[in-house]
């Protein structure tokens, strides 16, 4: 184990190294920003040339599990249960829940995507603007959920499966080291 060497592997360059992978793009030349929308949080990050700028990460507590504890909170509030975030998420989808043979509507439930919606906009927004960058790149899977609810000033281009992105660009990171 001594002569192991273990590199650092920032959260979001998975999906640019997939991106890459997929598409043959020509990173050499290029400044590129991820944003990794995660569960927990929200990683971006900027590439210059195939390299990653540590000094411009950011990491924001945005990732999708705060919308769906606000939309558990609220039900808790108005209706007196608790709900876990998988029937949480079911109103994000449905603007409403089918539960223990009734249905459950939250009247606020516009608001309270709007306002986590806004919060992750902002966010990205401030981060893609302080940037001068060739591509945006969006994944993790937060993805699946706020694609049809954001509304970002500059496009991000979508990787291919976007939810295990990361996982997959780490294996190609692993694979390329593996053989150096």
């Amino acid at each position: 184990l001594s002569n192991m060497h273990i590199s650092i592997v920032p959260q979001g360059f998975g999906i640019f190294l997939k991106y890459c992978s997929d598409t043959k793009f020509n990173y050499k030349e290029s400044r590129i920003a991820v944003a990794d929308i995660g569960y927990h949080t929200i990683d971006l990050i900027a590439i210059y040339k195939g390299v990653y700028v540590n000094d411009n990460a950011k990491s924001y507590p945005l990732g999708v599990s705060v919308l769906l504890d606000a939309i558990a909170k609220e039900f808790c509030c108005k209706y007196r249960y608790f709900i876990n975030r998988k029937r949480a998420m079911d109103f994000i989808a449905n603007r409403r829940v089918e539960w223990l043979g009734q249905t459950y509507e939250i009247d606020n439930i516009e608001s309270i995507i709007r306002k986590y919606v806004g919060g992750v906009a902002t966010a990205i927004n401030n981060y893609m603007e302080s940037q001068e960058l060739d591509i945006g790149l969006a994944g993790g899977g937060g993805v699946y959920i706020l694609r049809n609810l954001l509304k970002l000033k500059k496009k991000l281009a979508l990787v291919d499966g976007p939810e295990s992105a990361n996982a997959v660009g780490y294996w190609h990171y692993g694979i390329i080291k593996q053989e150096d």
